[in-house]
């Protein structure tokens, strides 16, 4: 079940200190969306984030009126950014309360009197673990392979195969969101990229992020790596050498390695073999490995707390074993993948950059 059910819905009801965290056996909670409608919103809303809108300041040129003007349009602008971020994913939630409402967890946490684990109220409330809410029978196919495949239902990744006109809409997201990401890497991040002669972006698909990034840091030479059917598709970039590969396997060498919006979707045992193969791609005294994904915030928080946590939750019930990670989360990643230290330079983003070092 994601953070926001348990810490909007039901607050008080749950003994875990930490937000609540999704298992095997209440995914089928929080699986009930439609991942076409998904792919819709998300490519529009990266298309509006990835729009370049911001203000011009000069002191010399503007009086100060203007200046104010634009001070007011940049903040009302990055207040947008944020809500286009909650739009993007915030409609799950409502998802999320109806099927555990249907499921009758509100009427188990209250008969139950007391706090309950997660795993114990997945365990109460009505149904199988794989049942899915919503969708006709003749929709229904066993899941293999790649994941989101908990209910019995086509996964996403395979749906690409077969269905190209979904395939063309997701890809559009994400590469809209590989721009939206890369400008705010770009925008807050030029001395973690200093002193880098080359870089791999780790399933960099089309290489739409390293090409922006060795166009905007051109002493970085780029190397895009994903899947050979990825890379055959791949147009010729400026600085940026296409390179096919299983990163499981392993990660070209190169001084830095790039992970962005690559680990939320693999279980810890995977993102640590994936983290150790990029940890033998770089040089042992001076290289490093860039991670570009959303920090939970455990306390406090800022303006984008909310879209991370309905990313939680998109992220859980779209995949097998996925979900966004806290800084704690993060640090034991990093620690069973063998890196000595991690910074964590958080961003005006709903992305922060954490930088590990061998």
């Amino acid at each position: 079940m994601a953070a926001a059910l348990g810490a909007a819905a039901f607050p008080g009801h749950f003994s875990d200190h930490q937000r609540p965290r999704c298992d095997e056996n209440c995914r089928f909670l929080i699986f009930a969306f439609s991942t076409s409608k998904q792919a819709a919103v998300f490519a529009f809303s990266a298309a509006i984030i990835t729009g370049d809108s911001s203000p011009v300041f000069n002191s010399e040129h503007r009086d100060r009126g203007a200046q104010e003007e634009d001070i007011t349009m940049f903040d009302e602008e990055a207040q947008a950014r944020v809500d286009v971020w909650k739009y993007a994913y915030g409609f799950d939630a409502m998802r999320v309360v109806k099927c555990a409402i249907e499921l009758g967890s509100p009427d188990v946490l209250e008969s139950h009197g007391s706090p309950m684990k997660l795993s114990e109220l997945s365990s109460a409330v009505a149904g199988p673990p794989g049942q899915q809410i919503g969708i006709s029978a003749a929709d229904l196919k066993a899941g293999k392979g790649s994941g989101g495949g908990s209910a019995p239902t086509e996964d996403v990744i395979s749906n690409m195969e077969v269905d190209q006109s979904y395939n063309k809409l997701f890809q559009d997201f994400l590469a809209c969101h590989a721009k939206a990401a890369t400008c705010a890497v770009i925008s807050n991040c030029l001395e973690n990229f200093k002193g880098i002669g080359s870089l791999v972006d780790v399933g960099g698909q089309e290489g739409t992020a390293i090409g922006m990034l060795v166009n905007a840091f051109p002493w970085i030479r780029g190397i895009n790596f994903d899947l050979p059917q990825v890379i055959s598709g791949a147009t010729p970039l400026d600085g940026v050498e296409h390179v096919g590969g299983d990163m499981f396997e392993s990660v070209p060498k190169a001084d830095a390695v790039m992970l962005m919006w690559i680990l939320h979707d693999w279980s810890d045992e995977l993102c640590v073999n994936i983290l150790k193969n990029c940890k033998e791609a770089i040089p042992k005294d001076t290289g490093k490995v860039i991670i570009v994904e959303a920090v939970i915030d455990e306390e406090g928080g800022d303006e984008y707390t909310g879209a991370r946590l309905a990313l939680d939750m998109t992220i859980m019930a779209s995949t097998v074993h996925g979900k966004e990670r806290t800084d704690k989360e993060w640090a034991q990643l990093l620690n069973a993948a063998g890196f000595s230290s991690h910074t964590i330079k958080h961003m005006e983003a709903i992305e922060s950059l954490i930088e590990a070092y061998p």
